[in-house]
């Protein structure tokens, strides 16, 4: 429902654009430096929303990055970028533990 949803474009959100948190975030992974594992595009049929998918595929990034691409480094997350409307993307991304870092200069939330 609309009382559920976080207005995320709101703008008294206190959110840093990204230039001012680079320095801050790890952005190597082990012997990788300058790597950042990051979710690139989430698409999901609208044939098949709601069936849990979307969900799945972020548990199976999330367990990928720890497990396989940055295992000696528990530092390392697995960032995205969202767009500040797609609620019920920032939703399912907050629920599975990501939250809202900084947002770019095209106003996508990077989290």
């Amino acid at each position: 429902t609309s009382e559920e949803r976080m207005n995320v474009s709101d703008d008294s959100l206190d959110i840093p654009p990204m230039a001012e948190i680079e320095d801050a975030v790890n952005f190597s992974c082990g012997d990788k430096p300058n790597y950042a594992p990051a979710i690139l595009n989430l698409v999901v049929s609208p044939s098949h929303r709601r069936l849990g998918l979307a969900s799945r595929l972020v548990n199976f990034a999330q367990k990928y990055t720890r497990t396989q691409l940055c295992q000696h480094d528990s530092n390392v997350k697995l960032g995205l970028y969202v767009h500040p409307d797609n609620h019920s993307a920032v939703n399912l991304y907050k629920r599975k533990g990501f939250e809202v870092i900084a947002k770019s200069e095209e106003g996508l939330l990077y989290m």
